[in-house]
């Protein structure tokens, strides 16, 4: 399987991007793009322990002093817009929807504020990704698009802390996997939430206790 945080972009390189690296693979800049860039856990949650340097000289100070440089993945900041999205499968790992928020702040590494969005255009994305995983259930990418393309940033094997504004724009993914437990078809609402709808997250924390 996947951890975490992989190495998801073997093609970036080819198209003239810098695919991330271990923080202890960093040793030179020779090779590297004059930009900002962000350190992260390979195995980490949410910000924590998330570091961001202005320039490459600032990472390779990093890297230098570094114990476990193992454990953490440096790379390049990308700008654009930021999507979640969880794809499903159903218990026979099949790819059977795509559920897609367009994030628009961020706190303490969740979606603070997004909006859902349709499908059509991640599809094929989400497809291929199920294709590879043949996972279970439902599992938690983040992408970015920019005028360079589009970018993986993150694989969650989980439900993402963005699914709640899915969930409250009319997906039932838990209900879904019960039906399917039980050997019969989920209802289509509850995989295919309302496109266009926007909340912030204080407007749902709470919201489904005891639903």
């Amino acid at each position: 399987m996947c951890a975490r945080r992989f190495s998801p972009w073997g093609d970036r390189t080819r198209r003239g991007q810098t695919p991330p690296r271990r923080l202890s693979e960093v040793t030179i800049t020779e090779g590297l793009p004059e930009t900002a860039w962000i350190v992260k856990a390979r195995r980490g949650r949410g910000s924590r322990g998330l570091r961001r340097h202005s320039t490459t000289a600032e990472l390779l100070a990093d890297a230098k002093g570094a114990a476990d440089g193992d454990q953490w993945i440096a790379q390049p900041v990308v700008e654009g817009t930021h999507f979640s999205i969880d794809v499903v499968n159903d218990l026979d790992r099949t790819f059977r929807a795509a559920l897609v928020r367009e994030k628009h702040e961020m706190c303490n590494g969740e979606a603070a504020r997004a909006t859902t969005v349709a499908p059509d255009r991640f599809l094929g994305l989400a497809a291929a990704l199920s294709a590879v995983t043949r996972h279970q259930g439902c599992i938690d990418i983040d992408i970015v698009e920019s005028p360079e393309g589009t970018t993986l940033l993150d694989v969650n094997l989980r439900f993402g802390g963005a699914y709640i504004y899915s969930h409250a724009a009319g997906a039932n993914i838990p209900a879904a996997l019960i039906a399917w437990r039980a050997g019969i078809d989920p209802d289509p609402t509850w995989l295919t939430p309302t496109p266009g709808w926007t909340r912030d997250r204080s407007d749902l924390d709470g919201a489904f206790v005891g639903e």
